[in-house]
């Protein structure tokens, strides 16, 4: 899947669905109890964030992998990765604070709209 954004090609829709299929299917077949369901949604979820060609989208798929992370830690008690998953969720958090809010409100200013402080 990483060739795609690296020859700036548009992924094949074949080849994100045959990843997601992978990942649900491996999920299911070691599924145990409801909370493996997040473990699933967050491999999904970066699927999508990888294969995304603008990288504010990019940021906002990966900010949701984990989250979910996050969620299936609490559950199974793995606190060092909770940790992990925790600084990984806040960075994300302030990529996206600084690279699309912050650019956002910059572009207003140089086309000319008046910024209140």
């Amino acid at each position: 899947m990483f060739i795609y954004n690296v020859k700036k090609l548009p992924p094949h829709k074949a080849v994100i669905a045959a990843f997601i299929a992978l990942y649900i299917g491996c999920s299911a077949f070691y599924y145990s109890s409801f909370i493996d369901i997040f473990s699933a949604l967050a491999a999904v979820c970066f699927a999508f964030s990888v294969v995304q060609t603008k990288s504010s989208l990019s940021r906002l798929w990966y900010l949701f992998n984990p989250l979910c992370w996050l969620i299936y830690d609490v559950f199974t008690r793995a606190y060092g990765n909770f940790v992990l998953h925790l600084v990984i969720f806040v960075s994300t958090f302030i990529a996206i604070l600084r690279n699309d809010v912050k650019r956002k409100e910059n572009r207003k200013d140089i086309k000319g709209n008046e910024r209140i402080s």
